[in-house]
């Protein structure tokens, strides 16, 4: 299931390093396999404190008066 680029920067660092390039604070996917991939490079970087992935479904509910 899951695929290792075996020549090359790995495609969660370069997703990463844009994400960082914008200046967010936060990186909103609905693609669990992507939300894995920032989680793994934003761990793998060590700045989880400046930047942090999040599904959509979870912006909603953060959004949502209970």
């Amino acid at each position: 299931m899951w695929l290792e680029e075996s020549i090359g920067q790995r495609i969660n660092e370069i997703r990463l390093e844009q994400a960082i390039e914008t200046n967010a604070e936060t990186v909103a996917t609905a693609c669990p396999f992507c939300l894995q991939m920032f989680e793994d490079a934003i761990k793998a970087r060590g700045v989880e404190g400046s930047l942090k992935v999040m599904d959509i479904a979870e912006l909603l509910d953060k959004s949502i008066v209970h």
